[in-house]
């Protein structure tokens, strides 16, 4: 897979979208981010992020998987990191103070993607 490969794989039954990402997501892969994340939201109930091969991630995806998290509250869908959220995300968020310390108000109080592990995002 190239290091900025963003595609989107859907399960027999429709139901169950995967977006698998390469090494890389900036500025320069997020507007193809946006729109396989995009796709896969409206065409899917859960969405999982396989980011298994990530290395290298800026604020502009971070920003686009929380508009992601928050678009599959809104459809009573789900948004789920296929694996344990990666290192260079972890990183980014702390750097920046994206951790959530409280529960998320878009998803009726409930726990925000980034906190206490939980790498589920439904409503």
């Amino acid at each position: 897979m190239d290091a900025a490969t963003i595609k989107q794989t859907m399960s027999d039954n429709g139901e169950l979208a995967t977006v698998i990402v390469g090494e890389t997501l900036t500025i320069e892969t997020c507007t193809e981010f946006k729109q396989v994340l995009s796709n896969a939201l409206d065409t899917a109930r859960q969405v999982v992020l396989d980011t298994r091969n990530l290395q290298q991630v800026d604020m502009t995806s971070l920003q686009l998987i929380c508009s992601a998290c928050r678009s599959a509250s809104s459809r009573n869908s789900s948004f789920t990191f296929g694996d344990a959220v990666p290192d260079c995300i972890e990183t980014l968020r702390t750097v920046v103070g994206a951790n959530q310390s409280s529960p998320c108000n878009n998803k009726h109080a409930e726990s925000c993607i980034w906190v206490g592990g939980k790498n589920l995002c439904q409503n």
